[in-house]
């Protein structure tokens, strides 16, 4: 009886360290993860930036830069109330 006692404190103690070790380990790797998604999300931004000066210089070659602008703008405008109409998917919990 005391040999099971024993073994019983062993083993529970044995799986809190395992799970907590598991834990950790998941935690570490979302960290990751969210990383990840926050850095391609920086450069996107930052690469869109680059694109609208592209497309104003682009348009501000034929047009005035303020049309130029104007236009791009409510092209920006369109695809933002486009982009508006996907909700993302619920997150499990």
């Amino acid at each position: 009886m005391a040999q099971l006692l024993s073994d019983l404190s062993t083993q529970t103690s044995r799986l809190v360290r395992d799970e907590m070790r598991l834990a950790q380990k998941e935690f570490q790797q979302s960290a990751n993860h969210a990383g990840i998604g926050g850095g391609l999300i920086g450069t996107a931004g930052v690469l869109s930036l680059f694109a609208l000066a592209a497309v104003i210089a682009a348009l501000a070659l034929v047009l005035p830069v303020w049309a130029a602008a104007l236009i791009t703008a409510a092209l920006l405008l369109v695809a933002a109330g486009h982009i508006r109409r996907f909700r993302l998917p619920p997150r499990p919990r």
